[in-house]
């Protein structure tokens, strides 16, 4: 795709025309990285970085093989029923993506979504319910049975402890993390920040005679897939 010089106009215009119905949602920096993008990288580039493939999703022009929210989607699926469990997905992005496609599958169940980027033109629904707010430790989870994220940086730290504080189960896809940008980071790398999230939920996990689970999909990110189910 990005290799024809027409076809990259073609969608290059089509990102610009939702940049142009959308005004507020990007800041002139993350505008003109989003052209860049698009203009000098290589497809497999695009749709590794996360603001690029959630924009390309919404205008369906993300294919099936190189689709993450598919593969997400797949792989909750095959560790449980999503139907009529009640899900929250922590960092939905500014497009939910994700979160609509578990609410079409849905039947008793709903999904409810946090994010403070959220698009203010999306509409909750009675299975998509949306938050345009932080999740974090004093975000009240109710009847939740499963709390997601799909690269949620920070909020990965939010939803294991809310896991294990609340007995949930919980599955997240893991991005570079690392550094936040506060006074007390101590890790030295992203590696570092990975592996001590996912000891500390191991730890966690041990108290309760489980152990977490790890899977990697590399063909669409170099981050694991870590879950208690």
């Amino acid at each position: 795709m990005a290799n024809n010089t027409s076809s990259i106009f073609v969608i290059y215009s089509k990102v610009l025309d939702l940049l142009k119905r959308k005004p507020g949602l990007y800041n002139l920096y993350e505008i003109e990285y989003i052209k860049n993008m698009i203009l000098s990288s290589s497809d497999h580039e695009m749709f590794y970085d996360e603001g690029i493939r959630e924009i390309f999703d919404e205008l369906g022009l993300l294919p099936d093989n190189e689709n993450i929210y598919l593969a997400f989607l797949d792989y909750i699926k095959s560790k449980c029923d999503i139907e009529d469990k009640h899900i929250i997905e922590v960092g939905g992005g500014i497009f939910p993506r994700l979160a609509k496609r578990i609410s079409l599958e849905q039947k008793s169940g709903t999904i409810t979504v946090y994010d403070p980027r959220l698009d203010p033109e999306e509409k909750s629904t009675d299975r998509l319910i949306l938050k345009k707010e932080k999740f974090d430790n004093d975000t009240k989870i109710g009847n939740t049975d499963l709390l997601i994220g799909l690269m949620p940086c920070k909020g990965a730290e939010y939803i294991v402890n809310q896991a294990m504080w609340h007995d949930r189960d919980f599955i997240i896809w893991l991005c570079e993390g690392g550094l936040h940008g506060d006074f007390f980071d101590y890790f030295e790398d992203e590696d570092e920040w990975r592996d001590s999230l996912i000891n500390y939920a191991n730890r966690q996990l041990e108290d309760k005679g489980k152990k977490i689970k790890i899977k990697k999909m590399e063909e669409f990110s170099p981050y694991p897939i870590i879950s208690n189910i």
